[in-house]
C-alpha cells in the first residue's frame, strides 16, 4: 500500500533440509568444495569422490548456496548410488539446487519423475512437500495452494506440516483471500508458538498482511509481540523497521526515530537492515526540514550499504538533499558520483531528470539546463525526453 514498504518476505533461508554444523561429514565435504572452488579438479586428490562422500559435498555445497557445485556433486552422488535410499536422497537435493538456480520447472519436472524412489513413508513426505515448495517459489499459487492443502490432508503427522501451513497461508494472500490467510496465521501462532522462527516469521507475515490490509493498530500489535517474544530473531531487524515506520505514520517521531537508532547503530544486524534504517531516519529529518540531520543519516547509509547499488543510492539521495538544502556544489557532485556507480537504466535516468529539476527549483539555472542536456545525450526513454526538452 501507499505509504508502506513492507512485504510478505521469502520464508526460510536457503534450499537445505537441515543445517550442519562442525561434524567430521561436513568438514570432509567443504575440503571437497574447496578444491572444487579451487580449480584443481577431483584428480588432485582423488580420482573420483564416493557415492557418499559426493552426497556429502553436494549437500554441504547446498548448504552454502554454492548450487552449481552441489549439482556437480549430486550428479556423481545420483549415478553411482546402489541403493534406492541414496538415489532419492540425490534427487531430492538435486531439485533444491535446481530451485536455488530458480530453475524450477527442472526442479519440478525432477521430483515428479523420481517420486517413484521414495521406500517409506518419511520418504515420500519429502518428495510431497518439496513439489509444494517449489510451486510455491515459481509462483504457481493455484496448484501451491492445492499441493498444500494435500499434503495436510494426505500426512497429517508431517515434519513439514508448519511450513506447509505458511505456505498456504502465503498462497492465499497472493490469491487475494486474506481472511483466510488471516485465520491460517492465527492457527499457526496457537500451535506452533514453540518454534521460535517459525513462530517470529509468523508474526511477521501476520504483520505484513495487516498493513496491507490497512490495519496498523493490530499490525503493531503483531511486531511488539514480535520484538518481545523473540528479539534475537532474524524476523526481529525488520519488524523494527516496519514498527517504525507505522510510528513515523502516526507522527510518533521519537519512538520512531529511537527504534531507528537503535537498528542503525547496532554492529551485529545485517547491513541491508542498518542502511535501510539509516535511510529511513534520513526521511524522518527531512520530513522535519533537518537538512544537516538527513545528510548525516544518509552518510551512514554509505557507510554501512552492503553492495554498490545501496551505496550509490545513498549517496544520490545526499546529494539531493543537499541541492535542496542551497548547496549547489556539492550536492550536485554526490549525485554524478552515484550516477557513475549505478547501471543504466531507468532508475538513473530518473535520478538524472531530478537532480535537473531540483536544480530548477533552486533557480540555478544553467546547471539545471545542462543536466537537462545531459539527459537528452544519455538516455532515450520517450517520457523523459519530453520532460527534458
Amino acid at each position: 500500500p501507499s505509504g508502506h514498504n513492507v512485504q510478505i518476505m521469502s520464508h526460510e533461508a536457503g534450499w537445505a533440509l537441515c543445517r550442519w554444523h562442525a561434524r567430521p561429514e561436513r568438514i570432509l565435504a567443504q575440503g571437497l568444495i574447496a578444491l572444487a572452488l579451487s580449480g584443481l579438479g577431483w584428480s588432485a586428490a582423488f580420482a573420483a569422490p564416493a557415492p557418499a562422500a559426493a552426497l556429502q559435498a553436494g549437500r554441504a555445497a547446498l548448504d552454502d548456496g554454492f548450487y552449481e557445485i552441489a549439482l556437480s556433486n549430486l550428479a556423481v552422488a545420483a549415478a553411482q548410488a546402489g541403493d534406492r535410499g541414496s538415489r532419492a536422497e540425490a534427487a531430492l537435493l538435486t531439485a533444491q539446487a535446481l530451485a536455488g538456480l530458480q530453475r524450477f520447472p527442472a526442479a519440478l519436472e525432477l521430483l515428479r519423475q523420481k517420486q517413484n524412489l521414495a521406500d517409506t513413508p518419511a520418504r515420500e513426505c519429502d518428495f510431497d512437500y518439496w513439489i509444494t515448495r517449489v510451486l510455491y517459489d515459481s509462483g504457481a499459487w493455484p496448484e501451491a495452494l492445492r499441493a498444500a492443502e494435500a499434503h495436510v490432508r494426505r500426512f497429517p503427522e508431517s515434519v513439514y506440516l508448519p511450513l506447509v501451513q505458511r505456505l498456504r497461508g502465503r498462497c492465499l494472500i497472493q490469491l487475494k483471500e486474506p481472511e483466510e490467510a488471516l485465520r491460517v496465521f492465527a492457527a499457526l501462532a496457537k500451535d506452533y508458538a514453540f518454534l521460535p522462527e517459525l513462530a517470529a516469521d509468523n508474526l511477521r507475515d501476520w504483520a505484513a498482511l495487516l498493513v496491507q490490509m490497512n490495519h496498523p493498530d493490530e499490525a503493531r500489535e503483531k511486531l511488539l509481540r514480535l520484538l518481545a517474544d523473540y528479539p534475537h530473531s532474524a524476523a526481529a531487524e525488520p519488524a523494527r523497521l516496519w514498527l517504525a515506520k507505522l510510528w513515523i505514520e502516526d507522527r510518533e517521531w521519537e519512538r520512531a526515530d529511537a527504534a531507528l537508532r537503535e537498528l542503525a547503530r547496532r554492529e551485529t544486524a545485517r547491513p541491508e537492515n542498518r542502511a535501510e534504517a539509516w535511510f529511513e531516519l534520513a526521511r524522518l529529518a527531512e520530513a522535519q526540514t533537518n537538512w544537516n540531520g538527513a545528510t548525516q543519516a544518509l552518510a551512514q547509509a554509505a557507510a554501512v550499504a552492503p553492495d554498490s547499488v545501496t551505496r550509490a543510492r545513498a549517496l544520490a539521495a545526499r546529494g539531493l538533499i543537499m541541492v535542496r538544502g542551497g548547496d549547489l556544489t556539492n550536492g550536485p557532485a554526490a549525485v554524478r558520483e552515484a550516477l557513475a556507480a549505478l547501471p543504466p537504466g531507468p532508475e538513473a535516468g530518473a535520478l538524472q531528470l531530478d537532480l535537473a529539476q531540483r536544480l530548477l527549483d533552486q533557480r540555478s539555472f544553467e546547471q539545471a539546463a545542462a543536466e537537462f542536456q545531459h539527459y537528452l545525450d544519455a538516455f532515450t526513454n520517450q517520457e523523459g525526453q519530453a520532460a527534458a526538452q
